[in-house]
């Protein structure tokens, strides 16, 4: 995982400095995060989301929809009734997004990898290799200067402990 984050730090890095007085091409997001599977009563835990993106095409009058890579880590500790519950999964993903005419409200689709793992009782995931992993998004910005965005997501996988469901809330820097 970290030479993960190690290359997809680079790229996002060397291409701010290309692309550097052009917009708002950053975002964060901080949200919760509902995984679907179902093993050991992982699905009826909540846990967090934090991203990272940056769009190499940023949306334009003529030019409705962008393009970037984002950087994603999912994950929850939880000790109660006797088992205790973690769960992680990080991803990197190409993503999309077609912004509404007239309207704040914009679609998005990610594809890329995702690893992670997960444990509950006596149950453990772990794997030490990545998948394909993709999302589909939905969301607004919620002020006139665009900065900031609420967002609802399903991650689907080829790995059940890598799907999900997010709602999150973002700022464009």
């Amino acid at each position: 995982m970290r030479n993960l984050l190690v290359i997809a730090t680079a790229l996002v890095a060397s291409s701010a400095l290309a692309q550097e007085g052009k917009g708002r091409p950053w975002h964060v997001d901080l949200g919760v995060y509902f995984p679907t599977f179902s093993v050991n009563g992982i699905s009826k835990e909540v846990g967090a989301t934090l991203g990272l993106g940056y769009s190499f095409l940023r949306p334009s009058m003529e030019r409705p929809y962008e393009a970037g890579l984002e950087l994603r880590g999912t994950g929850f500790r939880l000790k109660g009734g006797g088992d205790k519950v973690d769960f992680s999964v990080s991803q990197i993903s190409a993503f999309g997004r077609y912004h509404l005419k007239d309207s704040p409200v914009f679609l998005g689709l990610g594809l890329g990898y995702g690893r992670g793992s997960a444990s509950s009782g006596n149950f453990t995931v772990t794997d030490n290799s990545s998948h394909f992993a993709y999302f589909v998004e939905a969301g607004s910005f919620v002020n006139p200067g665009r900065t900031l965005y609420a967002a609802a997501r399903y991650t689907g996988s080829s790995e059940d402990y890598l799907r999900g469901f997010g709602v999150s809330i973002g700022y464009r820097f």
